[in-house]
C-alpha cells in the first residue's frame, strides 16, 4: 500500500474514533418529560451546568402560585429543593426534616429540603392549574399539552455531539436550545 493510502485511512480512523468519543462524551444533562400513554417525549431541555428546574402550577382548590423548585446532582438525581406559596393550603404544608418554612419575597417557602424525587410522575392537571415547567428563561405549559394526563420526569445525559446536532435539527416539538420558544399560555414570573 502507498503512504498516502495508508495516510488517508489513517485520517479517517482517527476522525471516526473522534465522532465517537463526541457521541459518547457527556456535555450537559437533558430534563425529559415523557407521556406514559406513548412514551413519546414532550419536552426535553438542556440542563446547563448546575442549572435545575421549576414546576409552577395553581392550586386546584384556591388557584393560588405555587413554585417547586428542583435541582439536577451530575449523577443526574433530581432533588426538590424549595417549595414556594402564598399560603398552606389542602395537602400542604411543613413537617419535620422536610426544609425550613421562612416568609420569602412575600410568600411562605420551605427551603433547604434537598430530598430526592428521582424519576418522577406527575398527573398534570387542567389548564386552569396551568402545570409549567421552567428552565431559564423557557416555559413550556404541560397543561396545554398533556392536561389529565400521566407524564414522568427523568434526566439523561447529553453527548457534545448531540449537542451540537440539537442546536441545527431542533425537535420542533420539544425544547430547542437558543430558539424562542415558549410554549406557555400566560407570562409567568419565576
Amino acid at each position: 500500500m502507498k503512504k498516502p493510502a495508508r495516510l488517508t485511512i489513517k485520517a479517517l480512523c482517527l476522525t471516526g474514533l473522534a465522532l465517537l468519543v463526541a457521541w459518547l462524551l457527556p456535555s450537559e444533562q437533558l430534563l425529559v418529560v415523557t407521556r406514559l400513554s406513548d412514551q413519546n417525549p414532550i419536552l426535553e431541555a438542556p440542563l446547563k451546568g448546575e442549572m435545575g428546574f421549576t414546576l409552577y402550577y395553581h392550586h386546584s382548590v384556591n388557584g393560588m402560585p405555587i413554585w417547586e423548585v428542583h435541582s439536577v446532582d451530575k449523577e443526574g438525581r433530581i432533588f426538590i429543593e424549595e417549595e414556594r406559596f402564598v399560603s398552606f393550603n389542602a395537602g400542604m404544608g411543613h413537617w419535620q426534616g422536610h426544609g425550613t418554612h421562612v416568609n420569602k419575597d412575600g410568600f411562605q417557602s420551605l427551603v433547604g429540603i434537598h430530598k430526592p424525587t428521582g424519576d418522577f410522575v406527575l398527573r398534570v392537571g387542567s389548564p386552569k392549574v396551568g402545570h409549567t415547567v421552567i428552565v431559564g428563561p423557557k416555559r413550556t405549559n404541560l397543561s396545554l399539552l398533556a392536561p389529565g394526563q400521566a407524564v414522568q420526569f427523568s434526566i439523561r445525559p447529553m453527548s457534545f455531539l448531540e449537542k451540537t446536532w440539537r442546536k441545527f435539527l431542533p425537535n420542533s416539538e420539544t425544547f430547542a436550545p437558543g430558539a424562542a420558544n415558549d410554549r406557555s399560555s400566560r407570562n409567568l414570573k419565576s
